[in-house]
């Protein structure tokens, strides 16, 4: 998202979140009932391409390891 700060940035990826749970997919029964998960990096926390994307992969990585349906900001401490 560009031109975005990290709270506003945070609040749509939320609301997309929340929003995609509650959709229905149709599929052979039962219907199929998804969700996602997401990791979040901003600049200039990060301040390079590759670092944004590093940091929002460790991120979506460790929501994963939370449970899953989640998002988490990425830091400069959090690795892989």
């Amino acid at each position: 998202l560009i031109d975005t700060d990290h709270a506003t940035a945070r609040a749509v990826v939320e609301s997309l979140r929340v929003s995609f749970a509650v959709v229905n997919h149709s599929s052979v029964d039962p219907p199929l009932h998804v969700t996602f998960s997401a990791g979040l990096a901003v600049f200039p926390t990060f301040n390079t391409a590759l670092a944004l994307t590093q940091g929002a992969d460790a991120a979506l990585y460790l929501a994963k390891r939370e449970g899953r349906n989640r998002s988490v900001s990425g830091t400069p401490a959090l690795r892989l």
